[in-house]
């Protein structure tokens, strides 16, 4: 293996390692959304304190 070889490996495992965090990342925020929605469809928000308080408002989809 000569060196542009390994140089080219580095770079693909570092963008695979790179793309693998982004992908966690948004997959993590998607599933915040959707509890948060489901939170507040169920009657409930959490405020930045991680208490439990009512919903002003409920969203206009809920199930």
């Amino acid at each position: 293996m000569n060196t542009a070889q390994k140089i080219a490996l580095a770079v693909t495992l570092i963008a695979l390692v790179v793309g693998g965090i982004v992908i966690s990342s948004v997959v993590q925020d998607q599933h915040r959304r959707e509890q948060q929605h489901q939170n507040a469809c169920d009657g409930v928000t959490i405020d930045p304190n991680g208490e439990a308080r009512a919903v002003s408002a409920f969203p206009t989809d809920c199930p």
